[in-house]
This record gives C-alpha cells, structure tokens and sequence, in this order.
C-alpha cells in the first residue's frame, strides 16, 4: 500500500466516524491497523530517502574529486603554455612550427580599464538593481534595532531524527 493510499484510509476513517456511530473497539483496531501500515511505509520512505541522499552525497564527493583533477589538468596546460610564451618571447620569435603546430603572435580586440569610476559620465553608466544585506539586518533586529520596510518570519521545517 503507497502513502497516498494510507493517507486516503485515515481520511475514509474520519470521514466514517463523522457519518456513523462506530464503537469504541472497531475504531481502535481500524486505526491500529492503518497506523501501522502507515508507520511501517513512513519508514521504508525514510530509509529509502536515506539510501538516495547517500547515493547523492557519493556523486557530490565523486564530482568535487572530478573538479579537482580537471582543474589540475587546465592548470598544468595554462603552465605548459605559460613556458612556451615566455621561451618564444625571450628568444624573440613571433612564429614557430613546429611539427604539426604553428605558433604566431596575434593582436587582440582593444580592452577597457576604467581608472576612476567618478569621472566617468553618466550615459556609460549602467543602473544596477539594489541589494538587500539579508544577515545584517537579521542581526540587527536580534540585537533590538528596529528597522523599516522588513518583516521577520519563522518558517517551519520537517526534520527526521
């Protein structure tokens, strides 16, 4: 039986009390018998949950492992390509072959360093959306400070022990 369906029992269940007269006894055994079922399928979820979040977890450690030696591998390619320039330069090549390869020398596309932002005029400017310091407001109004436009919530949450 699924937990929706339990769910639809307990629902049933009420829904017949409400409508007949049900004695004491045949109440508790009906109840007894789905709270068990519901026990018993609330855990198997929760082992299984428990088995998936595991299975989860190994993929996230197997991903970061991952990361790493990829980015062990770009950097030991940036490195190798760092000697290969300055080799080239300090010897003063601007073109090699070799082999396979062709190395040359290429301008790029101008770039742009902004100095000092104050002189630039505002038609380069582009408005950014504000942005609301969450945490420190938060620890503000713990420490008693009142602050406008914000309302603190308490939200709930299902934990499993």
């Amino acid at each position: 039986m699924t937990l929706y369906e339990i769910k639809n029992q307990f629902l049933v269940l009420d829904k017949f009390i409400d409508d007949n007269d049900l004695s004491k006894e045949a109440f508790k055994q009906a109840l007894d018998q789905i709270e068990g079922s519901l026990e018993d399928k609330v855990e198997n979820y929760i082992k299984y949950m428990k088995n998936l979040q595991g299975e989860a977890e190994m993929f996230k450690l197997e991903e970061k492992r991952m990361n790493e030696k990829r980015k062990a591998l770009e950097n030991h390619a940036d490195r190798l390509k760092t000697s290969i320039d300055e080799t080239l330069k300090e010897l003063g090549l601007a073109e090699l072959k070799a082999g396979l390869f062709t190395i040359k020398y290429q301008k790029n596309p101008p770039s742009l360093e902004v100095i000092d932002l104050d002189l630039i005029p505002m038609n380069y400017k582009i408005p950014q959306e504000i942005k609301v310091d969450k945490k420190s407001i938060l620890q503000d109004i713990k420490a008693g400070i009142e602050v406008a436009g914000v309302e603190v919530k308490i939200g709930e949450s299902m934990r499993i022990r």
